[in-house]
């Protein structure tokens, strides 16, 4: 039975250049790395001195810092995938995005970029 769901499913999923769907993927990255690294900036900014005197700070700090690092590296690896395809491999991004429990993010992974809703291509946290 959840086969046939799935194939309803594809059905009604039309197809999506895999290079789309993967740069898409790489824009919401770049989106949270941004984030993350003006949060890293609001958080240095009103810690005052006192807290770089504290381990656990600059260890928060510095795991901070090497995330963003890390979905830097994986935007690149992904847009170097991206640089190897051509437009005829497809993905059905509806059933890829089956599990994605955040709703805005799902919506902007498998929407046309024209009738995505996204506030003047920023992220919206919260």
């Amino acid at each position: 039975m959840s086969q046939l769901f799935a194939l309803s499913v594809v059905d009604r999923d039309p197809a999506l250049p895999v290079t789309e769907g993967l740069r898409r993927a790489v824009s919401e990255l770049v989106c949270v790395r941004s984030g993350m690294e003006e949060a890293f900036e609001t958080i240095h900014a009103h810690a005052g001195a006192h807290a770089l005197e504290h381990a656990r700070y600059l260890v928060a700090m510095q795991s901070i810092d090497s995330l963003s690092q890390q979905l830097a590296a994986v935007e690149r690896f992904i847009l170097n995938i991206t640089g190897t395809l051509d437009d005829s491999h497809v993905i059905h991004s509806k059933a890829a995005a089956s599990g994605i429990t955040l709703a805005a993010v799902a919506t902007r992974l498998t929407t046309s970029l024209d009738s995505a809703e996204h506030d003047s291509g920023e992220c919206d946290f919260f």
